[in-house]
């Protein structure tokens, strides 16, 4: 379980970083940053799935996941 909140808590730092490169360039720029955040953000959710304590420890639930999936497609509007 450990090994899991770890790999978690590094995959969620980048998935944020990711989310905030996109947002500090134009719409038409922000394409890989959010295409990485999606891929960081479903390995999140994997994780989550196989492990359904840790995603609730961490507040990572459904509402949580369907929120950040909308902020990712917000950024990618133009």
């Amino acid at each position: 379980v450990d090994n899991q909140d770890q790999k978690i808590a590094v995959i969620y730092d980048k998935y944020l970083m990711e989310l905030k490169n996109a947002q500090s360039v134009t719409v038409d720029q922000r394409g890989n940053f959010l295409n990485r955040a999606e891929k960081y953000l479903a390995i999140i959710k994997r994780i989550v799935e196989k492990n359904p304590n840790l995603g609730a420890m961490q507040g990572l639930t459904d509402d949580w996941f369907a929120s950040q999936k909308e902020i990712i497609t917000r950024l990618g509007e133009k």
